[in-house]
C-alpha cells in the first residue's frame, strides 16, 4: 500500500484551507446515504447500487476528515490509505475498502455486475464504519 504522503507528491492530493463546515455536510451526507440504502432490500437487480451508495457513503465520510484536516483527495485509494494512517482503520478493513472500491470502479465504468453478497457485505462494512468514523469526526470538532 502506498503512503499518503506518496499521493500528494503525485499531486493526487492537495493541500488547501480546512473547512469544517464542508466537513460536517459530507460527514452529514454520509450518514443520510447509509439511511437511504440500508433498510432496502438487496437483490441482484439493485446489488449494483447498493454497493455504489454504501460505498460514497463510506468514502464520503472519510472526505469529511481530509477536508477538516485541508485536503482534497482527487484519488479514492488515497482517500483509504489516508484513513489507515490517520482515523485507526485496520489493514484488514482499509483492504476491504479497497476491494470495494475496485467493485465500485468496475461496475460504474465497465457496467460489471455485483452480487448479492458484494453489496450486502458492502452495506454492513458501511453500518459499522460510519457511526464510529461520525463519532470520531464529532470529538475532533469539539477540538
Amino acid at each position: 500500500m502506498k503512503s499518503f504522503d506518496s499521493f500528494k507528491e503525485e499531486g493526487k492530493v492537495k493541500e488547501k484551507t480546512p473547512n469544517p463546515e464542508q466537513a460536517k455536510s459530507l460527514i452529514e451526507k454520509a450518514k443520510k446515504r447509509l439511511n437511504y440504502v440500508k433498510d432496502r432490500e438487496i437483490t441482484e437487480e439493485n446489488a449494483d447500487l447498493i454497493l455504489e451508495d454504501s460505498y460514497e457513503a463510506i468514502r464520503e465520510a472519510i472526505d469529511a476528515f481530509l477536508t477538516l484536516d485541508g485536503y482534497k483527495s482527487y484519488n479514492h485509494e488515497a482517500s483509504i490509505v489516508y484513513a489507515y494512517e490517520n482515523l485507526e482503520i485496520d489493514y484488514n478493513t482499509a483492504n476491504k475498502l479497497n476491494k470495494y472500491r475496485k467493485l465500485r470502479n468496475d461496475s460504474k465504468y465497465r457496467g460489471e455486475d455485483i452480487t448479492k453478497k458484494e453489496a450486502t457485505d458492502t452495506r454492513n462494512k458501511a453500518e459499522k464504519l460510519i457511526p464510529k468514523l461520525k463519532q470520531e469526526f464529532q470529538k475532533r470538532n469539539q477540538k
